[in-house]
C-alpha cells in the first residue's frame, strides 16, 4: 500500500506537465489541469504502480542477492 502511495506522490506533476505540454501542442494558453486531467494522472499512476510493484521488488530482490 505504501508503494502506491508513493506512486499517487508524483499525480501533481505529471497532471500539470501534461495539461502544460498539451496547451502547448494545441497552441493554446497555458491552464492549470482539468478535473479529467488530475483523474487521469490519478489513474495513469495507480496503473504503473499495479504493474511495476512486481518488477520493483523483482530488482531489489535480484539486486539484494547480487551484493550480499
Amino acid at each position: 500500500m505504501l508503494y502506491m502511495v508513493r506512486w499517487q506522490l508524483s499525480t501533481p506533476t505529471l497532471a500539470i506537465v501534461s495539461a502544460l505540454y498539451l496547451a502547448h501542442k494545441r497552441k493554446e494558453p497555458l491552464k492549470w489541469p482539468t478535473k479529467d486531467e488530475w483523474i487521469a494522472a490519478a489513474l495513469a499512476n495507480l496503473v504503473g504502480a499495479l504493474i511495476f510493484f512486481k518488477v520493483d521488488r523483482w530488482i531489489f530482490v535480484v539486486m539484494d542477492g547480487m551484493l550480499n
